[in-house]
Parts: structure tokens; sequence; C-alpha cells
């Protein structure tokens, strides 16, 4: 099993209204622990004894826009408050003040919202195709 995690580009640590899911996120690492683990994400992604991106059972995806380059090394922040994780069974949690909250009922809304969108604005479409 693996735990996915999502750095927000434009960071609110907590305060003001967060960043949209998945828009203002990248997607920084894949963790290998079991879900009933998953408060052990905070800490392998969190530059402690070296860079995180370092610890074991950690895939880093230094490919994500967050990630820099200085002297020579690619890397990126620790994990912080309002950072997401999306675990095996598909439930998202965001990192908060202390712990992590379950955030899966606001994004699978939001998801939905976003499909139904999609599929108004191809409907108008094909029907304006059909009329014409």
């Amino acid at each position: 099993m693996a735990i996915r995690v999502y750095h927000a580009i434009n960071p609110t640590w907590g305060h003001g209204t967060h960043p949209t899911f998945p828009h203002e996120f990248a997607h920084v690492a894949t963790v290998d622990v079991r879900d009933d683990l998953h408060y052990e994400v905070y800490r392998l992604t969190n530059s402690i004894d070296c860079g995180w991106w370092e610890n074991d059972g950690v895939t880093a995806h230094t490919e994500a826009s967050t990630f820099r380059e200085v002297n020579g090394i690619r890397g990126t922040r620790s994990t912080s408050v309002g950072d997401l994780i999306i675990l095996s069974d598909g439930r998202v949690l965001r990192c908060a003040r202390a712990g992590w909250d379950d955030i899966t009922e606001v994004v699978t809304s939001y998801w939905i919202t976003e499909i139904e969108d999609h599929i108004r604005s191809e409907v108008s479409v094909a029907m304006a195709a059909h009329d014409s």
C-alpha cells in the first residue's frame, strides 16, 4: 500500500482559503506505509536528519513543480499545514495544526461539480452542433 503526498503550490499554512485540489497542488511523493499508519507520512516527509526525499519508504517525485535545485541539490519544503495525502483506500486527508482532517467529502463534492460542469459544457456543444 502507498499513500500519495500533495503539497500546495502556494501554501496558506492554514490561514485564509485553502488551495483547490487538484489544480493548486503538486504530487511530491509516494510513501510506502499502510493507511492505518498515515500519521507517519508527516514525519517521513519532513526534513529532520536529512532531506525527507532521502527517507526509506519515500519515493520523491522530483519532477513536481514545487521541487527546486539549490547548490546542485534538488529538493522541496517539508509537508505542512494545508498539504494533502490520499490514502490507498481513496480517503483524502489535509494536514492540520495537530493531526489530519478527513476532507474526502469536500473533495468528492468538488470533483462531482467539476464533472457535472464538464458534461453540461460538452452536451451544450453537441446540441449546438446538432442544431446547426
